[in-house]
């Protein structure tokens, strides 16, 4: 496999990887309250093995939750400031190639 098949097999995969880690805390441990939970878990299951880098848009959290994108972008809000997560550099995801 040369180098560039290797990267874009390497990003297929992460796009699409699971952390079954961080969505087991925050369905078991996570002092979410409910309506927020749905949300939580969407971005949970993108993180890498140490509950970091989902970089997801608010379109994708759209699609993974069935909320609006006023409702995502209140949720976002609200696990901000509940401390559950926390804003990565911003510039990342269009670094990896990513759209918005």
């Amino acid at each position: 496999m040369n180098t560039n098949n290797a990267a874009e097999e390497h990003e297929r995969t992460r796009r699409n990887w699971v952390s079954q880690r961080a969505v087991a805390w925050a369905i078991d441990e996570a002092p979410v309250p409910s309506d927020l939970l749905l949300t939580l878990i969407v971005i949970a299951r993108r993180c890498d093995e140490n509950g970091k880098g989902s970089c997801q848009s608010k379109a994708a959290l759209q699609a993974g939750t069935g909320k609006s994108e006023a409702q995502v972008t209140r949720d976002i809000r609200e696990l901000l400031k509940l401390g559950l997560i926390r804003l990565g550099d911003q510039s990342l995801p269009g670094k990896l190639g990513f759209r918005p």
